[in-house]
């Protein structure tokens, strides 16, 4: 029985399995978990030379979900429209990772960052739209 690497396939990812806890992980695994984040070392941004918690695609995904509290702010929360359009911001990312799953291609940090960005920005119009309507509280 072939052993499998930890992080499955170096060359397609297949396989791949989130290192949740391992030593010396510091603040990876738990932060990573609580995201839902894979964590890859080679997928995370490096930062002051320090190697960030969470895989670029997490991270533009968290500072889009924060970039979105100024806008909420300012336009109040998002009506249906709004947050179904919501749901366009999302594509980028879709699409990126979907070619990386199905196929050899991988886009670098500044893609993932990039996508993250814009799927954080119209998960938090979707999601607090969604609760907006929910809970029958009045848009802007």
């Amino acid at each position: 029985m072939k052993a499998e690497a930890p992080f499955g396939d170096p060359a397609t990812g297949i396989g791949a399995r989130p290192p949740i806890v391992r030593p010396g992980a510091g603040l990876r695994g738990p932060v990573a978990l609580a995201l839902g984040c894979h964590a890859h070392p080679e997928r995370c941004l490096v930062l002051g030379g320090r190697r960030m918690p969470i895989c670029a695609r997490c991270t533009g995904i968290v500072a889009g979900n924060l970039a979105a509290l100024p806008w909420f702010a300012a336009q109040g929360l998002p009506g249906t429209g709004v947050a179904l359009a919501g749901l366009a911001f999302l594509i980028p990312a879709a699409i990126d990772g979907g070619l990386q799953l199905a196929t050899r291609y991988r886009s670098g940090p500044a893609r993932r960052l990039s996508t993250g960005l814009a799927a954080g920005f119209g998960q938090a119009l979707v999601g607090v739209g969604v609760l907006a309507a929910a809970l029958g509280l009045p848009t802007g």
